[in-house]
C-alpha cells in the first residue's frame, strides 16, 4: 500500500488558497486516476480516497485538521497500517519555490512549512518523501501567514491545474517514480 498525504487546511473559506495546494492536488490525482470521492475517517482525523494503479494500492488522504497540526493524522495512518514514515508521500505548498515549479525531495527539514514541521515532531523524524509544489514568490511586504492564507488569482489557479498537477501526475504514471516508495 502506498500512502499519498495531501496537506491544507479544512473549510470552505480556505479551498482555493495557496496552503490548500496539498488538497488541490489530491483532488486533481483523485480525478486523474478514477478513485472513489474522498470519505471522512475519523479513526484517521482525515478524508480518504482509494484505489489501484499499477498493481499497488492507494491511499490518497487529506488531513482534516488544520495544516499546522497535519501530523496527527499521519501518526495514526502510520500506527493502523504499521508503515515506516519513509513510505509516505507528503504533496504541501512551497512558499520559497516559484508557481508553476515542483520539487520532488526526500530526508528534508521542513523549511519553515508549519505543516511539514508538525508531521516531523509528532511522527519523531523528518524522513519521509515530500513533493513541494511552488505558490510563491512571496512579496517581500507581505506576512507570511497572510499570503500563504490567501486566495488564488484565477490565472495563478489555471497553472496549477492545467500546467504543474498534470506534471507531477505524469511522473507519478511511471513506474520509476515510486521505486523508492
Amino acid at each position: 500500500m502506498r500512502i499519498i498525504i495531501g496537506l491544507g487546511n479544512i473549510g470552505k473559506e480556505h479551498t482555493h488558497t495557496r496552503h490548500n495546494t496539498g488538497f488541490l492536488a489530491l483532488d486533481a490525482l483523485r480525478m486523474a486516476w478514477k478513485f472513489e470521492p474522498f470519505m471522512s475517517k475519523s479513526k484517521f482525523f482525515s478524508s480518504i480516497s482509494q484505489g489501484v494503479r499499477m498493481n499497488s494500492t492507494y491511499l490518497l488522504v487529506k488531513p482534516e485538521t488544520f495544516m499546522n497540526a497535519s501530523g496527527a493524522s499521519i501518526h495514526a495512518l502510520l500506527h493502523f497500517y504499521k508503515k515506516t514514515p519513509d513510505t509516505i508521500l507528503v504533496v504541501h505548498d512551497d512558499k520559497d519555490l516559484r508557481l508553476g515549479t515542483w520539487r520532488y525531495t526526500e530526508n528534508a527539514s521542513s523549511a519553515g512549512q508549519k505543516g511539514v514541521q508538525n508531521i516531523i515532531d509528532t511522527i519523531g523524524t523528518q524522513i519521509f518523501k515530500r513533493i513541494r509544489i511552488g505558490i510563491g514568490p512571496k512579496p517581500e511586504n507581505s506576512k507570511t501567514s497572510n499570503f500563504v492564507l490567501s486566495p488564488f488569482q484565477p490565472e495563478e489557479l489555471y497553472k496549477l491545474e492545467k500546467l504543474v498537477f498534470p506534471d507531477i501526475i505524469s511522473k507519478m504514471d511511471t513506474e520509476s517514480f515510486f521505486k523508492p516508495f
